[in-house]
């Protein structure tokens, strides 16, 4: 079930929702002039990472930075923590960010409407904060960077769904080769999202990033955390008709 837009018109320009989309593609397209092949000079190797590894590497957060330097701070770079929110706008590859920015597009320009623009950002912010803490309590010990922008968005789909749960959403349904287009209401779509996102986690607990690399533990995590800071910081909210 993938969401294409909603009935529920935003009342004022999502301002931050666009900002926080065209910082997301910039990067991204910064990303695509990296090489991805390790440098050499004069035939030498000066790496084993190529440009592009390696600002992954310097602006995702690890969590295995996380967890050292939350047990000694004294003893370690606080920049380790800037990467909590550094790794929100890196992405991985065309199919990453499309869909993250995807959901986003459809759910956040309302999420700001109800919010207002300042506690927005920093909502996305903190979502996407604690969604990744929640993956680096699971993987305290996993060397790979934790990257994209699914974790602060996972928060604003939980907070769509406390403040528009009988919003009424366009989706298509894959059968088959065929699309199927329909409406569902927002509480459907999102809380079948929620249950995919536990079914996959739970057989990969254990297992750095979760099953092909995603983190599912950043998406329950954020959604929660959307959940239920959202009616805590809306400064408005409208009532959906069923």
């Amino acid at each position: 079930m993938i969401p294409i837009g909603d009935r529920l018109r935003s009342r004022t320009v999502p301002v931050v929702n666009y900002a926080i989309i065209a910082v997301n593609f910039v990067l991204f397209f910064y990303e695509l002039t990296l090489s991805d092949q390790p440098a050499l000079v004069g035939g030498r190797l000066l790496s084993l990472l190529s440009p592009r590894d390696a600002w992954i590497v310097r602006w995702g957060a690890i969590p295995r930075d996380i967890t050292a330097y939350l047990s000694h701070p004294a003893t370690h770079d606080w920049q380790v923590l800037e990467r909590l929110i550094s790794s929100q706008f890196i992405h991985a590859g065309w199919l990453h960010i499309l869909g993250n920015m995807l959901f986003l597009w459809v759910f956040g320009d309302n999420v700001e409407d109800a919010l207002g623009h300042v506690r927005y950002l920093l909502f996305y912010l903190a979502c996407g904060v604690g969604a990744a803490l929640a993956q680096v309590y699971l993987n305290q010990n996993a060397a790979i960077p934790l990257v994209g922008a699914s974790g602060a968005i996972a928060g604003v789909l939980g907070s769509y769904l406390a403040l528009y749960p009988r919003a009424s959403v366009s989706v298509i349904i894959p059968i088959f080769i065929f699309p199927f287009f329909t409406r569902v209401p927002a509480a459907v779509v999102m809380l079948l999202w929620f249950l995919t996102q536990l079914i996959s986690l739970a057989p990969t607990a254990n297992a750095v990033g979760g099953a092909g690399g995603v983190a599912y533990a950043a998406h329950v995590g954020g959604f929660i955390l959307g959940l239920l800071l959202a009616r805590l910081v809306a400064t408005s909210r409208r009532s959906v008709p069923g």
